[in-house]
């Protein structure tokens, strides 16, 4: 796999769901919501993991840069599926 790809993936978190914290070591993710609300927890591995970990509100529209090595997870609020899309860049690609 060719060293600067950019790699997308899309999710969908169904009302009340939260997902498993992701992080990742080499790219920094670019995240696009497009519908739902929910939050963004984000911090280091301990600071995720805890009962009631750091978060941001999150809504469609809205897009979030995520640094490399950083821990990340989403819960969804409201009645609709929370659903975004990410795009993984190198870190040494993002910040040039």
């Amino acid at each position: 796999m060719a060293e600067n790809a950019i790699f997308a993936s899309r999710y969908t978190f169904e009302p009340a769901k939260t997902s498993e914290p992701m992080v990742d070591s080499r790219c920094a993710s670019c995240l696009y919501f497009t519908q739902g609300k929910g939050r963004l927890i984000f911090g280091n591995k301990e600071e995720v993991n805890r009962f009631t970990p750091p978060s941001i509100p999150v809504g469609s529209g809205d897009t979030l840069l995520i640094p490399n090595g950083s821990y990340y997870a989403f819960s969804a609020e409201g009645p609709v599926p929370l659903e975004l899309s990410e795009q993984k860049i190198p870190f040494a690609v993002s910040f040039i």
